[in-house]
């Protein structure tokens, strides 16, 4: 399975990420779609809609009130997409240089956003009176072992007093 890398925009008048813990999995949407799956959480007081995000080229999109899909008030949409290397930086300055050929007199400016395992990079674009966008990418990085194989190594535990040295398994066991 390919790489992903994970775009996150968010348009936002003023706005903060929450960077949430592993106890928190549970309340997760899950979006998916040909060849991705991720899950993500919806912040408090805002909802989350995949039936809307292709009107914005994100998987999904979240907002507190659907006047967001009119461009009346703050949405945040997450895009999942094909990673060609880990230059992750490189990207989002690609995005930047698009935006300043989009919209002269843009400016960007250092935005700090956090994630538990993967490498994050964000900035925020702002064009006075106009537009305020706080951009991040997120990349999990090159060759991270899948999350099954993640959880069965994270759950072994040692049962009996001496672990089974030999390529024989013991008897009336696997």
């Amino acid at each position: 399975m390919r790489e992903r890398l994970a775009i996150l925009t968010l348009s936002l008048m003023v706005g903060t990420l929450c960077a949430s813990n592993a106890a928190d999995k549970m309340d997760r949407l899950i979006v998916y779609g040909k060849d991705f799956a991720f899950g993500v959480k919806e912040p408090s007081g805002w909802t989350g809609d995949t039936q809307s995000s292709g009107a914005f080229s994100a998987n999904i999109v979240f907002y507190r009130t659907k006047k967001a899909l009119k461009g009346d008030a703050p949405i945040i949409k997450v895009r999942l997409n094909h990673k060609v290397d880990e230059d992750t930086g490189k990207d989002l300055q690609a995005d930047m240089d698009g935006y300043k050929k989009q919209y002269s007199g843009v400016q960007f400016q250092e935005l700090e956003v956090t994630h538990p395992e993967y490498h994050c990079f964000a900035k925020a674009f702002v064009v006075e009176k106009r537009l305020h966008e706080y951009v991040a990418y997120v990349n999990p990085g090159e060759g991270r072992p899948e999350p099954a194989f993640r959880s069965v190594i994270s759950s072994l535990v040692i049962l009996g007093k001496k672990p089974n040295n030999g390529m024989q398994p013991p008897a009336g066991g696997r």
